[in-house]
């Protein structure tokens, strides 16, 4: 075999899987796409969240809560390692309720993943006097909101530009361009079929998002990856003012102020359209007057 594993997908998945295999000692090759296939990393919202996630799943919301917990050790090993900053901060996070339904629909969320975690996960909701003293600015729309401090927020693309550089540091073999346009499944391993030519492997992990679909159906599996066309807004720099990440709303490093977020089936389209926007703005502006 000319590796221990074939990674399909250089994204943050793939490159987080290759970075931790090779970290171990295993020979791990990357095969990437193109730099114009669809990404999601390239359009990642930088949330390190843990409210919320797995409140109707257990397993998700124990694993979700492993995971943050190991980001702090994490980031200053890459920072350590690679030199890039990713700008992580686990400041604590908020999910903004507003009106009544909403606050006691996160408040149950919130409980359930209290208790899927053994009470591992803390939360609080926040009235709309306590939120004031935490975001002045918040207009008087939102009810309140719940809060954690497990959550947080970093740079997605700052993280990809480390993950690279510590996959080269522990020798991984990174093919970008390469598409996989088929894989056997031998007794001995696995073997990939692209423009470098035949690759093999003991194993393989599949990181390539949408294309998981089609790189599952030459393995005899269904991977029910759909696409979801989310859009985002982004400000010009501001002086800081939110010092903590939201669902809908973050503030970078840089000053920059992502707001989101939409959910639409329209495939593979990755244009923006002004509907969508102004309901997000709206929002926005709802909360931030």
């Amino acid at each position: 075999m000319d590796y221990d594993f074939i990674v399909a997908g250089g994204g943050l998945v793939g490159s987080s899987i290759a970075y931790g295999l090779a970290r171990q000692k295993y020979r791990v090759a990357v095969l990437d796409g193109g730099d114009r296939s669809f990404r999601a990393s390239r359009g990642n919202f930088g949330l390190v969240w843990v409210q919320g996630k797995g409140w109707d799943y257990a397993p998700y919301a124990q694993w979700t809560g492993l995971a943050a917990s190991l980001w702090p050790d994490f980031a200053a090993e890459l920072a350590d390692k690679t030199g890039v900053e990713i700008d992580y901060q686990r400041s604590g996070g908020m999910h903004f309720c507003l009106d009544e339904t909403e606050w006691k629909e996160r408040e149950h969320e919130m409980e359930m993943v209290r208790q899927h975690t053994g009470g591992a996960f803390e939360y609080e909701m926040l009235d709309q006097g306590r939120l004031k003293q935490q975001i002045p600015q918040i207009s008087n729309a939102v009810l309140g909101a719940s809060y954690s401090a497990q959550d947080g927020h970093v740079n997605p693309l700052y993280l990809l530009q480390a993950l690279h550089q510590g996959m080269d540091i522990h020798q991984v073999h990174y093919f970008p361009g390469q598409s996989i346009d088929r894989i056997e499944a031998q007794q001995d391993g696995f073997y990939t079929h692209s423009a470098e030519g035949r690759l093999s492997a003991g194993k393989i992990v599949l990181c390539a998002g949408l294309n998981n679909r089609r790189l599952g159906q030459m393995l005899g599996m269904d991977i029910p990856v759909v696409v979801d066309r989310g859009q985002i807004m982004i400000t010009e720099r501001l002086q800081p003012f939110l010092n903590l990440p939201t669902l809908h709303v973050r503030q970078t490093a840089e000053g920059t102020v992502q707001i989101g977020d939409s959910h639409e089936d329209v495939g593979l389209d990755d244009g923006t359209s002004p509907s969508v926007l102004k309901k997000i703005a709206s929002r926005a502006v709802l909360m931030f007057p």
